[in-house]
């Protein structure tokens, strides 16, 4: 695991598929998931809407002839349905384009990845809290997927943003930080108050159920306490610290022997 310690996973589209993986073979390493415009298998099957193979079939015949042209081909393909897709596809290139392209045999790779992929079965078995993030304009993820995940992992929340297609960060970036924020605000944020208040629950607990047998302890918490200000007292007018707690430890004993007699 590159991350090295318990993350939140976003995945988008492919990538969501790969974070759902980690989520399902790493779920120690996991605090949440969140999927964006991803399905947990995205070709057309029996039962299931997605891709057309032969459309994927398509693009791995392209590849071999013109990879850049393919890539151009497909990054509009994921603005597809959105309202102002031009803009979309723009703004995706710009983004895309500032990294080195990918080889052919990555691309070829990754479309066999989104051919054979189905962990469709393994999904049940995500525990930590889960969002779901969909463009109701997906071209590539169709609406029918998200009931169907819905039934699939019913612990898991969904959200759809109305008039996106498949990159809601980009057309709808500001709704989008929204949604990702309240969510993790939601399941992430409180996590000292949370265990301050299973500490506070304990506590009470234990002094309902054994409050007889630990009162001899808690007074002598108490007494400690209030001595060690005596102490501290002491020490800041001059008086060396051990010399203050043997005084203080001698005038405890006193009294006490004197109200016992």
């Amino acid at each position: 695991m590159a991350v090295g310690k318990p993350a939140i996973y976003v995945g988008w589209s492919l990538g969501g598929l790969v974070a759902s993986q980690i989520a399902i073979s790493h779920s120690s390493q996991l605090l949440g998931l969140v999927t964006v415009a991803s399905s947990p298998q995205f070709v057309e099957r029996d039962n299931w809407p997605g891709i057309k193979a032969s459309v994927l079939a398509l693009f791995h015949q392209q590849l071999a002839q013109d990879t850049t042209k393919t890539i151009s081909n497909f990054l509009k393909i994921q603005a597809m349905g959105s309202p102002h897709i031009r803009q979309d596809i723009k703004t995706i290139r710009e983004l895309v384009m500032q990294h080195e392209q990918p080889t052919q045999q990555v691309l070829d790779n990754s479309l066999s990845l989104l051919e054979t992929s189905d962990i469709s079965e393994q999904l049940p078995g995500i525990h930590q809290p889960f969002l779901r993030l969909y463009g109701k304009l997906d071209g590539l993820v169709p609406k029918q997927v998200i009931k169907l995940v819905d039934e699939i992992v019913p612990s898991s929340q969904c959200y759809v943003f109305e008039q996106a297609s498949h990159a809601p960060f980009i057309s709808h970036q500001r709704e989008f930080l929204t949604i990702l924020k309240s969510w993790v605000e939601r399941y992430f944020s409180d996590e000292e108050a949370l265990i301050l208040l299973v500490v506070l629950v304990t506590g009470f607990a234990a002094i309902i159920l054994f409050g007889r047998m630990l009162a001899p302890f808690f007074t002598a918490l108490v007494i400690a306490f209030l001595l060690q200000g005596v102490v501290s007292a002491l020490t800041r007018r001059g008086l060396p610290h051990l010399l203050a707690v043997i005084m203080v430890f001698l005038a405890f004993i006193s009294v006490c022997l004197l109200y016992t007699s």
